[in-house]
């Protein structure tokens, strides 16, 4: 047997989730690699590369909170630069608060003028159910565009 045969082989052995290798092509699925990391195989890494030269980004702002989001926009801003990213290929969009970011979000990736939308707000918790109603609220949305740009339907 090859490396990957002999690492389902001993899961099955020890009875470790057996169901999930029957009938498998040779390629692994991301728990595969995970389990197989576990019991000392050749580990796989996949990771993308950090360049960003000649790549298109929008960054989406909340004004809300300036105090803090001002720094965390400079800090993404200098994140790109430092790999690789030019000052004319990066457009910041403010708008008022977390709530919008969403909204703008996905019509500027929508409109495929950008190889990547990063967003960025802050939501400071208080004495109300604020914080907990807005926060779900707008992750829920970016969910929500995630899957529509990844061309999967969202169940609801």
């Amino acid at each position: 047997m090859g490396g990957w045969e002999l690492q389902t082989q001993k899961l099955r052995t020890q009875n470790w989730l057996s169901y999930g290798f029957a009938g498998r092509s040779n390629h692994p699925t991301w728990l595969e690699i995970a389990v197989q990391c576990t019991f000392g195989g050749t580990m796989q890494v996949i990771e993308g590369h950090l360049d960003a030269q000649g790549l298109q980004f929008a960054l989406v702002v909340s004004r809300f909170n300036e105090a803090l989001t001002s720094r965390l926009e400079s800090g993404a801003v200098d994140c790109l630069i430092r790999h690789g990213a030019e000052d004319g290929k990066i457009t910041i969009v403010r708008v008022p608060g977390a709530w919008e970011i969403p909204m703008v979000a996905a019509r500027l990736a929508g409109d495929g003028g950008f190889d990547a939308v990063i967003c960025v707000g802050a939501l400071v918790r208080g004495g109300t159910a604020h914080f907990d109603l807005l926060a779900a609220e707008v992750a829920k949305e970016y969910s929500s565009t995630l899957l529509l740009f990844l061309g999967l339907s969202r169940i609801s």
